[in-house]
């Protein structure tokens, strides 16, 4: 009962069919605010050139790229290391203060629910809560927006 009520939330939620970008490019160094810049070229991470099948070599080149030009940071000398091509750790090249940040995520580049529930902020997406907060599934809420945030990529490709 509980999985036909989620699925039929969710439903009523995607027909409504106002979807908002996702992860919109930002443009950030270091004592700067963030301001919206034009996406990249498509390149070698656009949707079609992306290999999800299972065995897919993993192109942690492009990768970079994409985090550095949606405004990841790393500190000096921290790199992603790999010893037989397929499992990838960080690693440091010189010492670096104990405690010191190693990465900057921009903000725009989490996902959690709470983003996703202020992007998909309608009267569908309060509907479908409401339904799960009345079968008693209101621990649920915070996964139910980010499944709706995974579709909606999804759909887009």
């Amino acid at each position: 009962m509980k999985i036909i009520l989620v699925g039929a939330s969710l439903a009523a939620f995607l027909l409504d069919g106002s979807f908002v970008s996702a992860f919109p490019t930002f443009a950030f160094t270091r004592g700067s605010t963030v301001s919206h810049t034009t996406p990249p070229p498509a390149g070698p991470l656009s949707a079609t050139a992306v290999n999800i099948d299972e065995n897919a070599p993993r192109d942690i080149a492009s990768f970079e790229q994409w985090a550095t030009n949606c405004g990841v940071q790393r500190a000096e000398g921290i790199q992603l290391t790999s010893q037989d091509g397929d499992d990838y750790f960080v690693t440091t090249t010189q010492s670096l203060p104990a405690g010191s940040p190693v990465l900057f995520v921009p903000n725009q580049m989490i996902l959690s629910s709470v983003a996703a529930e202020e992007e998909f902020r309608s009267p569908n997406l309060q509907q479908a809560e409401a339904q799960l907060a009345q079968a008693d599934m209101r621990d649920q809420i915070p996964l139910f927006r980010l499944f709706v945030k995974i579709l909606s990529e999804y759909e887009k490709g």
